[in-house]
């Protein structure tokens, strides 16, 4: 209904430029002389009265539009778990993320490096507790932090270690068990340690 009214609109519209133009032109049809006034009138007022009603036509169709947009759009709209639900294509499959790189610890310093392998050389003939190789690198002139570094990093079994010193002093005196354990503990071994190494050489 909006085209019909649109295209009265512009007949009318074509009308009054003619008209205005050629007023004798309708004479033929009215049987009647008519003025350019009595022509921009009655084209004019077609025009409005057109001009309004296609406008009212055009609303009303584009309010009866929205319902059905509506309507579409909550038919189209998926629900998981029901048949509209759209499976992802063979190989577009969501790449797994990506674990986060292992931080790297800090390469060791000079010092590090040399109280770590003054360590090696000391165990490989003495035996020596955790605490009391950290003692002995401090001694040697070597910091805290590269003689802390030494101990950790040589993964010393400090049960054997223990074990070692046990066996190395009763090589030359003789301990009762409970003098051996104290003296083991003076040497910085852990009560556990300590009562490891002399049960290992027969207490």
């Amino acid at each position: 209904m909006a085209y019909l009214f649109l295209a009265l609109f512009f007949i009318s519209l074509v009308g009054l430029i003619v008209g205005l133009a050629k007023p004798s032109i309708f004479t033929h049809v009215i049987k009647r002389e008519l003025t350019r006034k009595q022509i921009g009138l009655f084209f004019g007022g077609a025009l409005v009265l057109f001009f309004v009603l296609t406008g009212i036509t055009a609303e009303r169709k584009e309010q009866a539009l929205v319902p059905t947009l509506e309507v579409e759009q909550e038919k189209t709209e998926i629900i998981p778990g029901t048949e509209n639900e759209v499976e992802p294509e063979p190989g577009s499959e969501p790449e797994p993320e990506s674990e986060p790189e292992p931080e790297l610890e800090p390469e060791a310093t000079i010092g590090e490096k040399n109280a770590l392998r003054s360590a090696l050389n000391y165990l490989d003939y003495m035996a020596f507790s955790y605490s009391g190789l950290i003692e002995q690198l401090k001694y040697d002139g070597f910091t805290n932090q590269q003689a802390v570094y030494g101990a950790d990093n040589i993964r010393a079994d400090w049960n054997e270690q223990a074990v070692k010193s046990a066996e190395a002093y009763l090589d030359y005196s003789a301990f009762s068990r409970d003098g051996l354990i104290e003296q083991l503990k003076y040497d910085g071994f852990t009560n556990q340690q300590a009562v490891y190494g002399a049960e290992a050489v027969g207490f």
